[in-house]
């Protein structure tokens, strides 16, 4: 096992990591936009709505607000949708270079030794006081 294949899968550990983030944070949004869809249902159509575009305070019919926030949220389904396929794709890879590269095993025996070293540290030192 070459210390380039622990780096290589330390890297796709990394990229699943972000994309981990990057979907937990599209949730979110997804949460806030269903939540806005939800309040703007029951008002009249006419009503005046405010965005916040750039710094600025845009006003929109109710309308025309709640189309745009479906929109998005379509666009937000869609990117999480990707980024989940994604995630898959480098999940499998992940895996799959793991084993081809016996990175498994080394990380099991590293986790033992750490383990050892830790149980050892917890021993008493056979000092009296």
């Amino acid at each position: 096992m070459s210390e380039q294949a622990q780096q290589q899968y330390q890297q796709i550990s990394q990229q699943i990591g972000q994309l981990r983030q990057k979907i937990s944070e599209l949730e979110g949004e997804k949460y806030e936009h269903d939540l806005v869809i939800k309040t703007l249902e029951p008002m009249a159509d006419d009503r005046k709505c405010f965005r916040l575009i750039g710094g600025v305070l845009v006003e929109r019919p109710k309308k025309e607000a709640e189309s745009a926030v479906k929109n998005n949220l379509e666009q937000v389904i869609l990117l999480i949708e990707r980024f989940q396929a994604e995630l898959i794709d480098l999940e499998k890879t992940a895996i799959d270079f793991r084993n081809a590269h016996g990175l498994a095993a080394a990380q099991a025996k590293q986790a033992e030794e750490s383990l050892a070293e830790e149980e050892d540290s917890k021993k008493p030192a056979g000092i009296l006081a």
